[in-house]
């Protein structure tokens, strides 16, 4: 799942990655990672997610930082 990210917001998601990542890699079993060159945040299964909904959470949870709503 891509998550586009808009160039403002580049910046304190960099600043706060761990934050983010964290929760989804550890508490999901999601693999994530950042692309700079499309600025987008993709989000992936892996063989230990257990649930495919947590995909959909997993992009809430970095789109809602995107949009400011989640504090740092």
């Amino acid at each position: 799942m891509l998550v586009p990210v808009p160039q403002h917001r580049m910046t304190p998601l960099k600043n706060a990655w761990m934050s983010v990542y964290k929760p989804v890699t550890e508490q999901l079993k999601l693999d994530m990672r950042m692309n700079l060159k499309t600025k987008k945040v993709e989000i992936k299964t892996t063989d230990e997610t257990t649930d495919s909904t947590l995909l959909q959470k997993a992009a809430d949870f970095v789109h809602a930082f995107i949009l400011g709503t989640l504090a740092s």
